[in-house]
């Protein structure tokens, strides 16, 4: 399952720990399909952290801007 559009409540989450099947949260505009990261609920590789995926690297800017490169 893919999650995306905000941030999820953490009593969501907390149920979504349980759920048999993968559940993923995404980061990036679900609008344009852009997503650049992605973080498990779920499971043994569940994590507070998203991970960027495959050929996106992050970085910041001088100013403290994220810089993303996909």
């Amino acid at each position: 399952m893919l999650i995306g559009g905000g941030a999820i409540q953490q009593s969501v989450e907390e149920q979504l720990a349980l759920f048999p099947h993968g559940v993923y949260a995404s980061y990036g505009m679900t609008e344009t399909v852009s997503h650049i990261a992605m973080r498990q609920l779920n499971g043994s590789a569940r994590t507070q952290y998203y991970t960027p995926l495959d050929k996106v690297s992050l970085s910041q800017s001088p100013e403290g801007a994220l810089v993303i490169w996909a």
